[in-house]
């Protein structure tokens, strides 16, 4: 007896070392029906417009870095879905603390809207919008550079899947407690909790969907063997710690203001009793 035709052999062996565990493991897609023919038809898919497109800013930039010789071993420098992708990047969360910032200082967003909390629905909408643009870019400039074999290692690939799933956990245990409200700078409306939140996955980090989502796209690079996904994986790291040293302090002040303003009216309210 033995395993069906075009179907992979999981029979556990006492000799089995990593290269030959990898190996079998690497092959169970094989053994599911049709998950190679949907593995290519996924790959094969057309890619949007919008992620392909030549414009201006990152044409002249790639010229510019080419006469400049700008070069790394590990990845071209110079392609535009490279340098398209790293501009998003740091657009995302600049645009939307701007934004933000407008919003706190004078209620444009509310005004437009009439109403706070369809102006930070809209919000919302937008930042959940333009970030879905910057992970097709970063998914296109991986897919457009060249892979590395040093991510070949079983190790290596289980070490991705862990970095993904904790990202994972912390952005899905992050909005669990935070709403979308919480989430998607309520509180520039106005639109607070009772008290700062405290509990986990804040207890591990102070910004757990920014880490969070740090760590699904650094795992994401790592299963797709990407050298340049791990370098793009990395400056998003860099930019959500930048705007939540902003975002932070923010937070912080509003939610002191609240403390105060709650405090200075029970006082009120005892002096009248």
């Amino acid at each position: 007896s033995g395993p069906r035709p075009g179907t992979a052999d999981l029979t556990p062996a006492r000799t089995m070392d990593f290269d030959t565990a990898y190996d079998t493991f690497s092959r169970i897609p094989e053994s599911i029906p049709y998950a190679a023919e949907a593995t290519r038809y996924y790959k094969e898919l057309p890619v949007p417009w919008i992620v392909t497109f030549s414009d201006p800013v990152t044409s002249h930039l790639s010229a510019a870095l080419k006469r400049a010789a700008v070069s790394t071993p590990y990845f071209d420098i110079t392609a535009p879905s490279f340098l398209r992708a790293f501009i998003v990047i740091l657009l995302c969360p600049t645009i939307w603390n701007i934004l933000g910032r407008i919003e706190y200082n004078t209620k444009a967003l509310t005004t437009i809207f009439r109403n706070r909390y369809v102006g930070c629905y809209a919000l919302a909408l937008w930042i959940f919008s333009f970030s879905l643009y910057r992970d097709a870019l970063f998914a296109y400039a991986i897919q457009q550079q060249p892979r590395s074999a040093f991510f070949d290692a079983m190790w290596v690939q289980g070490l991705g899947v862990a970095i993904m799933a904790m990202g994972g956990i912390l952005v899905l245990t992050s909005y669990m407690r935070l709403g979308i409200a919480g989430t998607y700078l309520g509180d520039y409306f106005g639109i607070l909790f009772e008290e700062r939140i405290t509990g986990f996955p804040f207890t591990v980090t102070d910004d757990p969907m920014y880490d969070g989502a740090s760590m699904v796209f650094m795992g994401k690079a790592i299963l797709e063997r990407s050298p340049v996904g791990v370098f793009l994986a990395g400056w998003v790291y860099a930019v959500f710690r930048v705007a939540a040293i902003f975002e932070g302090s923010f937070t912080t002040r509003i939610y002191a203001e609240k403390t105060n303003t709650s405090s200075t009216a029970k006082k009120n309210k005892k002096k009248n009793e």
